[in-house]
């Protein structure tokens, strides 16, 4: 399941980059996005034994287009996954999002 919403989104975003038509964007929540994508990969961080410690300011929101965006952070989560599995370090995530964009700004 997770590899199929995987393969899902690199196609959508795929078929993005090839329009000519404006990518749709929408006002996104930084912190509900992040957690969307840790849950996908969930699985995977359970299985490697990872802790993942996540700083997100709270009502932390831009514009932007959502799939993409999600595929970016699933991306960065698989590399650290990738880089923990070969290293003898503590296996822990640090995930940051602070001040960006805030609301009315």
């Amino acid at each position: 399941m997770v590899d199929n919403q995987r393969a899902a989104n690199i196609i959508g975003s795929l078929r993005s980059i090839f329009m000519d038509d404006k990518i749709p964007t929408s006002r996104i929540n930084v912190g509900e996005l992040v957690q969307s994508v840790f849950n996908i990969a969930n699985p995977e961080i359970l299985s490697k034994n990872i802790t993942v410690k996540k700083n997100i300011e709270s009502n932390l929101y831009f514009n932007t287009n959502r799939g993409e965006i999600q595929q970016v952070i699933l991306n960065l989560i698989n590399n650290a996954i990738q880089a923990l599995a070969d290293s003898q370090q503590t296996n822990k995530i640090m995930f940051s999002f602070l001040g960006i964009c805030r609301p009315g700004h």
